[in-house]
Order: structure tokens, then sequence, then C-alpha cells
């Protein structure tokens, strides 16, 4: 499905956006919701696939309470965190 047919089909669901950031060594990760935005300064040097990471883990916090839908353009960092969880 493409994304504007999700957002329709979910329409009555909360928007969750995440993502992790690099510029040269810094390094950042960040949660968008309606009425919220989150955001975390992460160490210098680490990686973008731990920022993606601590954006994931920012937002499993709000979904856990809440009905929501969470999008998300990289699927790598999911993957992963599914193969070790499961």
């Amino acid at each position: 499905m493409q994304f504007f047919e999700l957002r329709s089909e979910f329409s009555q669901h909360l928007e969750i956006y995440t993502d992790g950031s690099k510029d040269g060594v810094r390094t950042a990760a960040a949660v968008v919701a309606p009425n919220s935005v989150k955001r975390v300064r992460l160490p210098d040097n680490a990686s973008i696939f731990t920022a993606k990471i601590h954006a994931l883990d920012m937002v499993l916090g709000i979904i856990r309470r809440i009905r929501s839908n969470w999008f998300t353009h990289t699927l790598y960092p999911v993957y992963k965190l599914l193969t070790v969880l499961l």
C-alpha cells in the first residue's frame, strides 16, 4: 500500500513520525506527533543506526498507551530490532 492509502485507511488513528539523523559527528533522534515534538541529541559520533533505534524507543513509549499509527521510511532498524526481540 502507498503512504496516502494507509493514512486514509487508518484516519481515525493518531499519526506519529520518527527519524534519526546525523550531520558530521552530531547525531539526533526525533518523534513528531500532533501537539508534540520530542527530540534528543545523542552523544557525538553515535551511529545513524543508533539514532533510528533511539527514535523507535521513544515512540514505543507513546504507542503503548494510545491508539496510533506510526510511519517510518526506514525498515532496517525495525527489522533488526524485531530479530533481537523475537
